[in-house]
């Protein structure tokens, strides 16, 4: 077992990770830099533990307030939920510069174009993630580490070249498959239309990622959705058939992982499905699209909710 203590001072942090959930702790699990975490409900230092097939990596984390930032923050990981983004962002508005790297975890859509308007001299990153992560206990995270973290830049600032070879290095520190994306905007599209799949379906029949598969009917119900999406989707430069087997290809790398959303629903938490699939009925209705089975799994959805 690998212990590393990352715990430092905070003039001495060259990494940031705001939000102490799974992706949060991947992160700072796996870095090798100075880190420290942002979390509303510690303040102390927590020693946490990555468990892979491979064995156990543990790290010594530093767990702060967003209030006790004292200098201005070069990289900064947002691992929050999409809804609580703007608000913890300008949490710590006052340490965020033109310097400032400001690398988006979240899923679905909706939320980028808001991100952009407020910090519109930082440097924007996506980061689309398909690691699978679950919690092993209340100091562990579990995941077969098979994903991989796509990046790419979505705001136009002057530095961009030279931030692009910054967050080269920084990642290069991080004991994670990383690559930068061809086309970053295609792959928020296609994350998002996969997670209009599974995520809700996971809810209504509880279950793993996995066990999808053998449920009576859910190739056709894949393919339904799967055919709206890209109705929906404009953009998209993916075929129906190629949507389906990526999200065959997603299920097979978390088969183990239950959907953040189905997670947050276990924990009776607000869920990210406004980001997904009501989201997606928005963009229907301004293109005056029919999409059915959505609109059906929602129905469901809210019945369980309530």
């Amino acid at each position: 077992m690998t212990v590393i203590d990352i715990s430092k001072k905070c003039h001495n942090t060259n990494l940031v990770v705001n939000g102490n959930g799974n992706i949060g702790k991947l992160f700072a699990i796996n870095s090798k830099v100075d880190t420290w975490v942002i979390s509303r409900f510690l303040n102390d230092s927590q020693c946490m533990s990555l468990i892979t097939p491979r064995g156990k990596k543990t790290r010594t984390l530093k767990l702060v307030q967003a209030t006790e930032i004292n200098k201005e923050i070069r990289f900064i990981v947002m691992a929050t939920k999409a809804y609580d983004l703007a608000a913890a962002l300008n949490a710590i508005k006052s340490n965020l510069s033109e310097k400032t790297v400001i690398i988006l975890t979240q899923n679905g859509l909706g939320f980028h174009e808001k991100i952009l308007k407020l910090f519109p001299k930082c440097c924007i990153v996506f980061a689309s993630i398909t690691y699978g992560v679950k919690k092993y206990s209340d100091l562990a995270i579990y995941s077969d580490m098979k994903g991989s973290v796509k990046l790419g830049i979505i705001s136009q600032v002057k530095n961009d070249l030279s931030n692009k070879r910054e967050i080269s290095k920084l990642f290069r520190s991080l004991e994670l498959n990383w690559l930068w994306s061809d086309n970053i905007n295609q792959d928020i599209l296609l994350k998002f239309a996969i997670n209009c799949i599974i995520n809700p379906l996971s809810i209504i029949y509880n279950c793993e990622n996995g066990e999808l598969e053998s449920i009576a009917g859910f190739s056709d119900t894949i393919e339904k959705l799967a055919s709206e999406i890209v109705l929906v989707l404009k953009n998209l430069e993916t075929s129906v058939d190629e949507l389906i087997k990526q999200v065959y290809k997603v299920i097979a790398e978390t088969r183990h992982n239950i959907s953040s959303t189905l997670a947050d629903y276990k924990q009776q938490k607000k869920t990210e499905i406004e980001f997904f699939n009501i989201h997606l009925t928005r963009l229907a209705d301004k293109n005056k699209v029919d999409i059915r089975t959505n609109c059906a799994m929602l129905s469901i959805i809210t019945q369980l909710t309530k």
